[in-house]
């Protein structure tokens, strides 16, 4: 395998591998381009039911790409903040197509998660982590604050307090801290990581894909909407939803006893 960033799909299933084990995985340009003309794409493909997002190597990814870093090193002042500020905005972008997606988007993180990268993998709807995994917000071991939505998502998931700590510190999180501060959702054992995402993603990609659109969307910027706005939102998905193939399918199941046939319908 040449390519440096892996596209694939298995029917309703797209999978993006970050195949670039010699380099501990850094993100590049490139990365970020093909990973979000990749996620705008697959928002508008209804056959596409299910994401996976994984790697090969030791590292997940250790984030930003070591040769950008040189590059900026010796620029004058106003020229390395311009470069700065531009590759953030680039991942920036590149987060806002993995959040439009209507479709579940699993992490399957294995080795190292450095940096950026664990905004990556917060964003995602699901984490799956091999017990080798690990977790570290490095920016601050380097002289640098956070970036990659790191800010936005931690404190939400895992609490304001336990946030900081790592952003300050810098710390290594191991999978079962991680699982158990809400990091992660589900810890296996390294070996049965492929075979417990697949199930879960192929799972996923036989279940009511728009109403996950609908949830995705009632749970993204629930901290932003007032209470009243939020309750506002369910009681309309919830009419929305009413009108979909999927909703009339699990009705008549329900009445018949059986499993749903959901299409995404």
């Amino acid at each position: 395998m040449s390519d440096s960033l892996l596209i694939e799909r298995d029917g309703g299933i797209a999978t993006i591998t970050f195949n670039r084990p010699d380099k501990a995985n850094y993100i590049d340009n490139d990365w970020l381009d093909r990973m979000a003309g990749s996620f705008r794409a697959w928002r508008r493909d209804k056959t596409i039911r299910a994401v996976i997002i994984k790697s090969t190597g030791r590292y997940f990814m250790a984030g930003g790409d070591m040769n950008f870093h040189d590059a900026v090193l010796n620029m004058p002042p106003d020229e390395r903040f311009e470069a700065n500020y531009d590759i953030v905005q680039r991942w920036n972008e590149m987060m806002e197509e993995l959040l439009s997606l209507p479709q579940p988007v699993i992490a399957s993180v294995q080795g190292g998660t450095i940096g950026a990268s664990v905004g990556l993998v917060a964003a995602c709807d699901m984490v799956v982590a091999g017990r080798s995994a690990f977790f570290s917000i490095a920016h601050v071991r380097h002289g640098g604050c956070v970036d990659g939505y790191i800010s936005h998502f931690l404190p939400r998931q895992i609490g304001a307090r336990r946030s900081l700590q790592m952003a300050l510190t810098g710390e290594r999180v191991g999978a079962e801290e991680a699982e158990r501060i809400g990091l992660i959702g589900q810890m296996v054992e390294d070996d049965q990581l492929n075979a417990v995402v697949d199930k879960l993603a192929h799972e996923m990609a036989c279940g009511p894909t728009f109403a996950y659109g609908l949830i995705k969307d009632q749970f993204l910027d629930s901290f932003e909407r007032s209470r009243q706005d939020q309750v506002h939102l369910e009681a309309l998905y919830t009419a929305r939803g009413s009108n979909t193939q999927d909703w009339r399918e699990g009705s008549i199941s329900i009445v018949e006893k059986r499993a749903p046939n959901f299409t995404g319908q």
